[in-house]
Formats: structure tokens, sequence, C-alpha cells
């Protein structure tokens, strides 16, 4: 394991038996960020209007497989 990574942890662990909350905010927004940062999106064509749609898990397998 890189040592960032091992500082990061050992800063989260500490922080949670700590009772840091301002830590654990971080965390979470940082993981929602990630989240949006890695979603895949695709525009479609709905009545002569563009719509963009976060694509689910199930639908990213399909588009994969039809873009090959």
């Amino acid at each position: 394991m890189p040592a960032i990574y091992d500082h990061w942890l050992r800063m989260l662990v500490i922080a949670k038996f700590k009772g840091n909350t301002k830590v654990a905010d971080a965390v979470q927004r940082i993981q929602t960020v990630e989240r949006l940062v890695h979603q895949k999106y695709v525009v479609r064509d709905a009545g002569g209007k563009r719509r963009v749609d976060v694509v689910k898990d199930s639908e990213a397998n399909q588009l994969e497989l039809a873009s090959a």
C-alpha cells in the first residue's frame, strides 16, 4: 500500500475514534464527488430535443457492447 494511503487511513481511524465529524463529512463529500465524476452519461434524442441521462450499470454494459 502506498504510504499516502496508509497515512490517510490512519488519520481516518483516529478521527473516527475521537468523534471528529468534520473528517467524516469531508470523506462523504469526497465519495460523492468521486461517484459523480465516474458516472456515465448518455445524450438521447427525445422528439427533437436532447436529453442527458445518467447511465445505470446494466445499461453501461449494453452500451459498451454496442459500441465495440
